[in-house]
């Protein structure tokens, strides 16, 4: 069961759980995340809720999902996270 689709985002609700997931497991070794493809901040922002390490949101904003506007909608979702 893939799970709903998300706003902004082709990561289903099942599929972000289990990223989430994987990122608590991860967090136990005190490893940063690294988001290859961060289009418009939607799992950024929740990888960067969830951990207190440091996010890297690794994105060109070219081609499909690189406008000017989705890099507004980016960096306003990810505003109010400081990792």
């Amino acid at each position: 069961d893939r799970g709903d689709c998300q706003k902004d985002t082709a990561v289903t609700q099942t599929q972000l759980k289990l990223l989430l997931a994987a990122q608590r497991e991860a967090c136990c070794v005190n490893v940063h995340v690294a988001e290859i493809g961060s289009y418009r901040g939607a799992t950024t922002a929740e990888f960067a809720a969830n951990t207190s390490g440091t996010v890297y949101a690794i994105d060109p904003f070219a081609g499909y999902g690189g406008s000017e506007q989705d890099y507004a909608r980016f960096k306003e979702r990810t505003s109010s996270v400081i990792n």
